[in-house]
């Protein structure tokens, strides 16, 4: 099993989107499931997006913590993101089935994630958000959202959790050939490779790049 967190580039306007993916196949083409990226990969056409593998990790609790801690509320607020949630849980119902549908041992309910934050409305034009009323796509009641944000928060939240990730992670860190390796590309000779994370400082002093790219 492989988890990473990844980027997805707009190579036209160099807007960005930051998520993470579960896989047994790291090849599997998977594109990101975001809103807003789903809606400008049709405007611009996907041959207009470049995706890289920024991070691997051996679990999927590490996995989800890197990405809390990169698209966070002021991640998303800026201009040239496409994310419009913050990261650190499943947030719409493809990838809450890609990933198996439970968070926190709870199954994920099968309905259309809306913008929570008021200013992020702002992020939106007038247009965007007709749109969205129009394909039923809802606004959190701004009290229930922050109930649920402090519930969620709560120690025995967390710790539940804690228990569900250990249940869903079987595979073993010395078990993972993805253990205390990393992906690095090189533009020059267009190629990338998996090396020892040990010998990532030399590799970066050669002219080599953190992260996976998929194409040249």
């Amino acid at each position: 099993m492989y988890y990473y967190l990844y980027q997805i580039t707009n190579k036209i306007n160099n807007k960005i989107y930051i998520g993470v993916h579960r896989t047994v196949e790291l090849n599997d083409d998977y594109f990101g499931s975001g809103l807003m990226l789903k809606r400008a990969i049709l405007k611009y056409g996907k041959e207009n997006f470049e995706k890289i593998i920024l991070e691997h990790f051996n679990n999927i609790e590490d996995m989800y913590n890197k990405e809390a801690e990169i698209v966070n509320l002021s991640f998303i607020k800026r201009k040239d993101t496409y994310n419009i949630t913050e990261g650190g849980k499943i947030e719409n119902t493809i990838e809450a089935k890609r990933m198996g549908g439970i968070v926190g041992g709870n199954k994920v309910k099968e309905k259309k994630i809306g913008i929570f934050n008021e200013e992020l409305r702002k992020k939106y034009s007038e247009e965007n958000l007709k749109k969205q009323k129009e394909n039923n796509i809802g606004f959190y009641n701004k009290e229930v959202g922050l109930l649920a944000r402090k519930e969620a928060q709560s120690p025995k939240a967390k710790e539940k959790r804690k228990e569900t990730f250990k249940k869903i992670n079987h595979q073993q860190e010395e078990k993972n050939s993805c253990f205390g390796t990393c992906w690095i590309y090189n533009e020059s000779i267009k190629e990338s490779k998996k090396i020892k994370k040990e010998d990532l400082e030399k590799y970066i002093l050669g002219g080599w790049i953190k992260g996976r790219k998929m194409y040249f």
